[in-house]
């Protein structure tokens, strides 16, 4: 486990990994890890019909952390703090990421989340369409279709967690198997 309060990864996010970051997100850092990752998926010898998926979860992942992360640094609104982990598990590919949020999202979150793995991929498909012409929902700071996307690239339903942080609020923890 990592001492940080604010990030607590469970067991087993970590095995093979292809990139790790826990600490402060901000657009510069999302398109240097990103290029970093790219570089390591080459050399590892990914599926090369994956980094396509699995750069796109790894985007949406950390525009989230930037976006509902509750610690907010105390230069900059648009800097968050969270981790992030892609790696490989029973040989395939993972993208997780791990944020605090308030303990009065989580209800919402967790609904929406377990609604998303009930669905198939035509309902999911549905769905996305249909919210891309909806306006966005209240709260929301983007077109509310990461997670379906998210969801519809998945090859497992989504693994999620909410846990106490240690010095209040919850951590959320979203794992993505591709």
């Amino acid at each position: 486990m990592n001492s940080d309060p604010n990030v607590q990864w469970p067991e087993g996010i970590g095995e093979g990994t292809l990139l790790d970051h826990t600490g402060w997100f901000d657009e510069p850092l999302l398109e240097s890890a990103g290029k970093s990752l790219r570089e390591k998926m080459e050399g590892e010898g990914v599926d090369p019909y994956k980094p396509r998926d699995i750069f796109s979860v790894y985007v949406e992942l950390v525009q989230n952390i930037l976006r509902y992360s509750d610690v907010v640094s105390d230069e900059s609104e648009s800097r968050r703090f969270g981790g992030i982990r892609v790696g490989r598990k029973d040989g395939r590919v993972f993208v997780a990421a791990q944020n605090k949020i308030s303990d009065a999202s989580v209800a919402a979150m967790r609904t929406r989340l377990e609604n998303l793995n009930q669905m198939d991929e035509t309902q999911l498909k549905d769905l996305y369409k249909s919210r891309l012409r909806d306006e966005p929902e209240p709260g929301s700071k983007g077109a509310s279709v990461g997670l379906i996307q998210i969801a519809r690239q998945a090859s497992e339903p989504l693994e999620f967690d909410f846990s106490p942080a240690a010095d209040g609020g919850t951590l959320f923890t979203l794992m993505v198997t591709l």
